[in-house]
């Protein structure tokens, strides 16, 4: 009697959270992707590339692209556009490359990454805020001293040069006498 009890209080309880309780995930398939609720600009940015991977977590979309420097600038311009609160840029060392979903040996190469989240809701009474970030990756074909970016969006690192550069001073100051 008492574990049917129990049996009977966690599905009501997993039936009761079930919208947070379980996760909506998959990869967009290929070609254009648009986002008829998603803020003001971000379907022209869209619009102006097909992103080579992609896919959403609930309510976090990831979208992958590659491209030279000349095409990350037109789209950091047009990113620029994009209407939400804080738009950043964010540079990381190395490649870009995701694992698709499922399959830890199927991997894509990328030079940067739009993510956001909100883009798609539909569901919520109350307007939910609406984020995009954009990271972009050095070790490709986008190169840092041509990189053009619009004055409003907020640029930082991905933190590897300092994490090397602190764990490089550290041994360091361990060596000295």
């Amino acid at each position: 009697m008492r574990k049917a009890v129990v049996l009977i209080a966690v599905t009501a309880l997993v039936l009761a959270c079930g919208c947070s309780a379980l996760a909506l995930m998959s990869e967009y398939p290929p070609g254009p992707v648009s986002f008829p609720n998603g803020p003001p600009g971000l379907n022209d940015l869209l619009k102006s590339r097909d992103p080579v991977y992609g896919y959403f977590l609930n309510e976090f979309d990831s979208l992958y692209y590659s491209g030279d420097t000349e095409a990350f600038n037109a789209f950091v311009a047009l990113y620029s556009k994009v209407k939400v609160e804080h738009l950043t840029l964010v540079l990381e060392c190395g490649r870009g490359e995701a694992t698709r979903m499922g399959d830890k040996n199927r991997t894509v190469s990328y030079d940067w990454m739009l993510g956001g989240c909100n883009w798609g809701v539909t569901w919520s009474k109350e307007p939910m805020p609406q984020t995009a970030g954009l990271q972009v990756w050095l070790g490709g074909q986008v190169h840092l001293d041509k990189i053009k970016v619009p004055l409003n969006v907020v640029v930082k690192s991905g933190g590897e040069i300092e994490k090397f550069i602190a764990d490089h001073e550290a041994a360091r100051a361990k060596s000295s006498p």
